[in-house]
């Protein structure tokens, strides 16, 4: 016996159209696994109507004709479609006395018409205020946990490792889709093993506590950093080990900055195919551009991996204020005629400059710091990069040589439409390295 379900507006806004990316494919997978189940999926007239003015009215950028005909065939074809008569409006007027809103009310009138105890909405507040009806919200009991650890391998308190995932918007250089990043490598994080080959160990044994991801809607980098400072200066605690997963690369400057808030001296390894040194202009700024000189103002800073830069970088660095900046390029790094193998497990140039940033460090990682035979899906991607072994071994050597107080991941973008899972788990089994080296190099 299939059950019965009713589908609110909230829900069928969010997966038909792009208003909230993160809920949207969330709401979509529900509804695909619900109709795949063949559960008895609901709709009222009443959401029909809503969902027309809210993408027709409310919306900005209103949908299109033709665009609200093709979503409204698919409720006919997928949903079953009911409605309300005189005796519903009676009906209702008895659940009015509850304090609940009118429509809501309505909604839940026509339900019980149709014997639907179960509304699936993102709107539990409202529809808590009336009795007998079940609410599912999908938002809510959709927690992104890293490798879908047993809650004795997650408990907040417990965990000495947080992953902080961040999903924003900004204008860059290309089509971003890295507000997506953080998402993907959770989900293919499910797939990895516990064992760690190179240590002979289980770091998730560690505890690894995922943070619920701070979506933000707004597109003005200012305000987009001031969210993600205050999140985070609440999550950061100075004891445990934080791994911040996504957006774009502008993502480590407020996280620098609420480290500031509880680390008294640190430098800063950025392994990155560009040296992101540009000085920021106008409203509209591509702040990702701009990361190494922002956090070099006030720490000293060590860019790995660099094979695309500007002459305006090359006379930043030759300045006064460009001193507190390292660059090591990838040239470098794979020239067969340095100091090192060529998977690095030595590297001369690394230990050299390592020995001038302070004890502690933090790493970022921007994802176009491999090679694009590596990494495919980032919206500045570089030839000539680093290999999954090269990375790892400068990384496993600045843990050796220094204490690492957190890491970043950013400018992940996978799309939305072709299958790109090889490079969401590679990503994801680096954050496991990365727990390794920090806890068992000696």
């Amino acid at each position: 016996m299939t059950n019965k379900y009713l589908i609110d507006t909230n829900i069928l806004v969010y997966a038909f159209t792009d208003i909230d990316p993160t809920k949207q494919l969330i709401a979509k997978e529900l509804l695909k696994n619900l109709i795949n189940n063949n559960e008895n999926l609901t709709i009222s007239i009443q959401n029909v109507v809503e969902f027309t003015k809210t993408t027709k009215i409310k919306f900005s950028r209103p949908m299109t004709d033709e665009r609200l005909d093709e979503v409204l065939s698919k409720f006919r074809v997928n949903f079953n479609i009911i409605n309300y008569d005189i005796n519903t409006i009676k009906n209702m007027s008895k659940l009015l006395k509850d304090s609940a809103d009118f429509f809501d009310c309505l909604l839940v009138a026509t339900m019980q018409d149709y014997d639907i105890n179960t509304i699936i909405t993102e709107n539990e507040k409202d529809f808590k205020k009336i009795k007998n009806i079940t609410i599912i919200n999908p938002f809510k009991w959709f927690i992104m946990n890293f490798m879908n650890l047993p809650k004795e391998y997650r408990d907040k308190n417990k965990s000495k490792v947080i992953i902080f995932p961040v999903s924003f918007k900004t204008k860059t250089t290309r089509k971003n889709d890295s507000y997506l990043g953080a998402k993907a490598i959770i989900e293919a994080s499910h797939e990895l093993e516990y064992y760690e080959e190179d240590f002979l160990c289980e770091p998730h044994e560690k505890g690894i506590f995922t943070e619920e991801q701070l979506t933000i809607k707004d597109t003005d980098f200012t305000k987009i950093k001031h969210k993600i400072l205050d999140k985070f200066s609440k999550v950061y605690d100075g004891k445990k080990f934080p791994i911040i997963l996504g957006s774009d690369h502008s993502t480590t400057i407020p996280i620098i900055e609420a480290l500031d808030k509880k680390e008294k001296d640190f430098g800063i390894v950025v392994f990155d195919a560009h040296t992101d040194l540009r000085e920021p202009w106008g409203k509209d700024t591509w702040w990702h551009a701009c990361v190494s000189r922002e956090v070099s103002k006030k720490h000293k800073t060590l860019l790995v991996g660099t094979r695309s830069m500007d002459n305006s970088d090359i006379d930043f660095l030759q300045s006064r204020a460009g001193g507190n900046i390292g660059v090591i390029f990838a040239k470098d790094l794979l020239s067969s005629k340095k100091q090192h193998n060529w998977d690095l497990a030595s590297c001369f140039e690394l230990e050299e400059k390592l020995r001038q940033l302070p004890k502690k460090v933090y790493i970022s990682i921007d994802v176009d710091v491999f090679d694009p035979s590596i990494i495919r899906y980032t919206d500045t991607p570089e030839p000539g990069g680093l290999n999954w072994t090269q990375l790892n071994n400068l990384l496993k050597k600045v843990f050796e040589e220094k204490e690492v107080i957190g890491v970043d991941i950013v400018e992940f973008s996978p799309s939305k439409e072709k299958a790109c899972f090889a490079e969401s788990y590679l990503l994801s089994k680096l954050v496991y390295k990365i727990i390794a080296y920090k806890y068992y190099t000696r």
